[in-house]
């Protein structure tokens, strides 16, 4: 006795509709694959968003540490955020005048890395910050 391999009276021209099903529920699990994996990428790129800010928060913190113990490193800080600053609030929050070129934008961040500073090596006077001593 042979193997009977038909599909019991199920032909290409009558349009397998069991196909069409397999199909459609093959791609549900798909998309709902797809979803889960974007739900984990989201996941790992905001915890690198978090680990990043607060690595940055205590390198600032360690830097605005050292600048009140040291004056000289105090005045070598003040010029390097006069350089990076370029955005009137940020500026403000450091007791620094707005540019006078008018540039809003952010500041480029290889002038930072290289340690390249325009500005006078000063911190700004109480005077020209309103009377307030700027804090760092």
């Amino acid at each position: 006795m042979g193997c009977d391999t038909s599909f019991r009276g199920i032909t290409e021209d009558r349009g397998q509709p069991w196909r069409a099903d397999k199909l459609d529920k093959l791609r549900e699990k798909r998309d709902a694959l797809n979803a889960r994996i974007q739900q984990e990428l989201n996941r790992e790129n905001a915890r690198k968003r978090k680990a990043d800010t607060r690595r940055k928060i205590l390198a600032g913190a360690a830097v605005l540490d050292d600048a009140e113990k040291h004056p000289k490193h105090k005045a070598e800080l003040w010029k390097l955020l006069d350089s990076f600053l370029a955005r009137p609030d940020d500026r403000a929050l450091f007791g620094l005048e707005p540019l006078a070129d008018g540039k809003d934008g952010s500041a480029k961040p290889e002038k930072v890395a290289r340690g390249i500073a325009e500005q006078p090596a000063e911190p700004p006077t109480p005077a020209a910050t309103g009377g307030e001593e700027p804090t760092a």
